[in-house]
C-alpha cells in the first residue's frame, strides 16, 4: 500500500536480494551508513561506493535510489560520551569532517546512479545536544540531503527520554543479573536516559543492544520531553537556511513509529494517535515530501519485547487506509494473517525461550491479526480461546518448569502455530 519502501542490510551483497523481491517497484530506501563507519576511530570514512553501486547494478531493479544516512551524528556523539577524544574533537568541530565525507559518499552514487539522492535522519536526542549547547543556531543536517528527517518514538506532544528506572528495579527484584557498568538488560531503541536504581546511576543507551555509557548529570539534561513540533520546526528553520542559500528542493521526511512495546508504545491506540499526527503535519505544507512508518518485524532487545506491525490489526488497518488516503493507489493488497506470542517474566518479556531465574511466576502476550480463531495451550491446561485482533494477556501465577505455551490459530484452512517455552 505505499510506494517506497526502506531496507537495512548486514552486508552490501545482501542489498541484491531485496532489490530483487520488490516485485511492485517501489522506490527503494537504502540505509548504507554503517558501511562507512570506522569502529576503531569512531569516524566515517568516503571509502569506495562501487560494491553498493555493483550490488544494485546486479539486481532488478531500474531506476533511482534513495541512500540514508540513520542518525550519523549521534553515533559521534555517541563514541564521544563513551570517552572518545577524537569524536569529541569531531563535535566540538560540529562535525566538520562527517559532513565532508558523507557528501563525498553522496556526491559518488549520485555519479553512478543518475537520478538518485540521500536521505538524513537524526535521532531527537542529537538535536536537542544541538540546541542546548547553541540555541540561537541552526540545528546540523547534511547540507546536500533532499530528505532531512528526525526520529522520536512516543506521545507526538511529549516525546523524548524514558526513565526506565523502574524496569530495572523489576529486573533486580525478580533476581536476573544486572550489570550496572553497562547496563545490559536495557531495551535500547534510539535513546534512553535511566538512574540506576541500586546507586542512582545515570546511563545512556543507544543505537544497538546493551550500547550504554555512564552519563553525569550535565550529560543528562536533555530530560526535558518536547512536543514532536519543537523538532519539526528545528528542522525547517535548517531548511529553509539551506534553501535560501543553495535551492536544491530539499523536503522533510516525517517518521512515526508503528511497533508495540512497553516503553513508547504500550497500547496500540498510541501508536495510531503518533501516526495520525504525524498524517496531519504531513498534509499541512508541501515542505514534507514523504511519510515513513518503521513497522519493524518481532524482535527483542535484551528482556524487552518489541511486537512489530504485522501483528497489529488495528495499526496495520491505519497505516494502510492512511497511506492509500495519501498515494495514487488503486490496487488492494491482502494483508496476510499473522500472530505473536511473547514470554514474560514479571512485566517485560522475550521470546522463544525464557530463563525464569528465581520467578515463580510469569505472564504470556499474545498478539494476533487477520485469524478466524485462536486458542493458547498452556502446558497440559485446557485450551484457552484468545481475542481476535488485540492484544491478550494471560497471568501464570504458578510457574513451575519446563513449561510450554503453545498458540494456535486459523484461517480458512491453514493452521498457523506458535510457541515459547520457560526453563530453568
Amino acid at each position: 500500500f505505499s510506494n517506497a519502501f526502506a531496507l537495512g542490510t548486514r552486508q552490501i551483497s545482501d542489498i541484491t536480494d531485496y532489490l530483487n523481491k520488490n516485485i511492485h517497484g517501489l522506490l527503494p530506501v537504502i540505509s548504507i551508513g554503517h558501511y562507512f563507519f570506522d569502529e576503531i576511530q569512531h569516524a566515517f570514512n568516503a571509502a569506495d561506493v562501487s560494491p553498493i553501486v555493483q550490488a544494485i547494478n546486479k539486481s532488478s531493479h531500474t531506476g533511482p535510489v534513495i541512500f540514508l544516512y540513520d542518525e550519523p551524528l549521534w553515533r559521534i556523539r555517541f563514541s564521544c560520551l563513551k570517552g572518545v577524544a577524537l569524536a569529541c574533537e569531531e563535535v566540538n568541530s560540529n562535525y566538520k569532517n562527517t559532513l565532508s565525507q558523507l557528501k563525498k559518499i553522496g556526491r559518488d552514487l549520485r555519479k553512478s546512479l543518475p537520478g538518485s539522492g540521500v536521505m538524513h535522519i537524526e535521532a531527537h536526542a542529537e538535536l536537542a545536544y544541538q540546541k542546548h549547547a547553541a540555541p540561537l543556531n541552526d540545528v546540523i543536517m547534511l547540507d546536500d540531503a533532499e530528505y532531512l528527517g528526525f526520529d522520536c518514538y512516543g506521545a507526538f506532544d511529549d516525546c523524548g527520554i524514558v526513565d526506565i528506572s523502574d524496569a530495572i528495579s523489576n529486573f533486580q527484584d525478580s533476581g536476573i543479573e544486572h550489570d550496572a557498568e553497562t547496563a545490559n538488560v536495557l531495551s535500547v531503541s534510539t535513546l534512553f536516559v535511566l538512574t540506576g536504581s541500586s546507586d542512582r546511576t545515570r546511563f545512556v543507551c543507544s543505537g544497538s543492544l546493551d550500547n550504554c555509557v555512564t552519563a553525569s548529570a550535565s550529560d543528562t539534561f536533555f530530560t526535558e520531553r518536547r512536543s514532536q513540533q519543537t523538532y519539526i520546526d528545528w528542522l525547517l528553520a535548517t531548511m529553509h537556511a539551506m534553501e535560501t542559500q543553495h535551492s536544491i528542493g530539499r523536503k522533510l521526511f516525517l517518521v512515526p513509529g508503528a511497533f508495540q512495546d512497553f516503553n513508547f508504545f504500550p497500547s496500540e491506540a498510541k501508536a495510531i494517535n503518533q501516526l495520525r499526527s504525524f498524517m496531519e503535519v504531513f498534509d499541512s505544507s508541501d515542505k514534507f515530501g514523504g511519510l515513513g512508518s518503521f513497522i519493524w518485524g518481532n524482535m527483542q532487545e535484551s528482556g524487552f519485547p518489541f511486537i512489530g506491525t504485522r501483528s497489529l490489526a488495528n495499526v496495520r488497518t491505519a497505516l494502510t487506509n492512511g497511506f492509500r488516503a495519501r498515494i495514487s493507489a488503486n490496487r488492494r493488497l491482502n494483508l496476510p494473517p499473522v500472530m505473536t506470542l511473547v514470554g514474560a517474566i514479571g512485566t517485560r518479556g522475550v521470546f522463544d525461550q525464557i530463563k525464569t531465574g528465581n520467578a515463580t511466576h510469569g505472564d504470556v502476550y499474545f498478539q494476533n491479526a487477520g485469524m478466524d480463531s485462536c486458542t493458547l495451550i498452556v502446558g497440559s491446561e485446557p485450551a484457552h480461546i484468545m481475542k481476535l485482533n488485540q492484544l491478550n494477556h494471560l497471568a501464570i501465577p504458578n510457574l513451575k518448569t519446563p513449561l510450554n505455551v503453545k498458540a494456535q490459530c486459523h484461517k480458512g484452512d491453514q493452521l498457523f502455530t506458535k510457541q515459547v517455552r520457560f526453563i530453568n
